[in-house]
């Protein structure tokens, strides 16, 4: 009978529920408690608590909120160069980040691989770590979530948050015991890895920027800000899209604009390239066309980021949107250029929609 009060609940005032708090005002007292039991709120040591219920807890958008697993412990390995192939397991503790090969002078990029993806197995993911350490600029720090990324979706949502917060935390004991700023550490995360730098970054005031590799879609859609990636989360939150769409048919990237600078390439939907050949007439056969071709989608933004390292200049276009990019309604003589990746900086005060169109194989920039 709890259970049928719940639902009742969601059903009449599923509304209430997608602001960012439950209004009390909103529920009727007796179901109120009911769905108050239903939700969670599950409290880790030195982490704080992860609630269940609204913003997380959506009927259409976030049908299934989870806690989070007991004793998640997120691996980090510290890569300084010159030794890229040579990592420093790094724990949450004052002895390791002191004891560690950190090297204070250089910024640091901390690198979020994504959902079901075993970091050992995220190959263009490694291969950017290589040409991050050969620039002889940065630390790089990956993040082996790979224990608690897979299936079910929603329970790796879940686990996520809980990985965001560990990575804040070793930030901040790197800032408290190496005496770098928060300026110096740039998120970059992949898909459901792009989301968790948003929920890293709201634990790290001033942080130095976030880049969201086609972050996650599904669970995120027209979601509040204290559940996705957005502008707050960093002092530059740059996002590329490549995959986005409203559902995992259609894309497995958010299609919004999520970040200070959102770059679409080639409309932000569809790659050249990861056409696939179905010679199938079903419904069937065209629904496992489609999910090989969002899979072929949303894996390239890897590897244009690892093409703007060191290989390419991707000049992108201020436009409203795609078809007025095409069209050269905002051409390059009258309009806002910047550059996509690595090498993206802040326009200040400045939140916009770029757009470029690439190759359909490496190197991916138009020459």
């Amino acid at each position: 009978m709890r259970l049928i009060s719940f639902f009742v609940a969601v059903s009449v005032f599923g509304k209430a529920f997608s602001e960012e708090k439950v209004s009390d005002s909103a529920i009727p007292g007796e179901l109120l408690q009911n769905v108050r039991g239903v939700f969670q709120n599950k409290c880790i040591e030195d982490l704080g608590c992860f609630y269940t219920g609204p913003p997380f807890y959506d009927p259409v958008h976030r049908p299934l909120s989870l806690p989070p697993f007991d004793g998640i412990e997120t691996k980090f390995i510290l890569y300084s160069p010159p030794n890229w192939n040579k990592g420093y397991p790094l724990k949450t503790t004052e002895e390791s980040v002191v004891n560690s090969n950190f090297l204070n002078g250089l910024s640091t990029k901390i690198l979020i691989h994504p959902y079901i993806q075993k970091l050992i197995f995220a190959f263009t993911l490694q291969r950017i770590k290589k040409e991050l350490l050969k620039t002889g600029l940065h630390n790089v720090i990956m993040v082996d979530w790979s224990k608690y990324n897979q299936p079910p979706y929603p329970q790796a949502v879940a686990n996520g948050r809980v990985v965001g917060a560990q990575t804040a935390k070793l930030i901040k004991l790197l800032i408290k015991y190496r005496g770098v700023t928060a300026k110096s550490f740039h998120v970059i995360g992949h898909s459901l890895g792009g989301q968790i730098c948003g929920w890293v970054g709201e634990r790290i005031p001033n942080l130095g920027r976030i880049t969201g590799l086609d972050p996650a879609g599904p669970y995120f859609h027209n979601g509040e800000k204290e559940i996705r990636l957005d502008p707050t989360d960093a002092a530059f939150v740059d996002v590329i899209h490549t995959n986005g769409g409203n559902n995992v048919l259609e894309g497995l990237g958010i299609d919004e604009p999520v970040g200070d600078m959102d770059f679409y390439v080639n409309g932000g939907k569809r790659q050249p390239g990861c056409r696939i050949q179905n010679n199938g007439t079903s419904k069937v056969s065209n629904q496992v066309e489609s999910i090989f071709m969002n899979a072929c989608n949303h894996l390239r933004v890897v590897s244009l980021f690892l093409d703007s390292i060191n290989t390419c200049t991707f000049k992108a276009v201020r436009c409203e949107n795609y078809e007025s990019f095409q069209s050269g309604e905002c051409n390059r003589n009258n309009s806002m250029i910047s550059e996509m990746g690595y090498k993206a900086q802040k326009i200040a005060n400045f939140i916009s929609k770029f757009y470029v169109n690439t190759n359909d194989k490496s190197p991916f920039c138009n020459k």
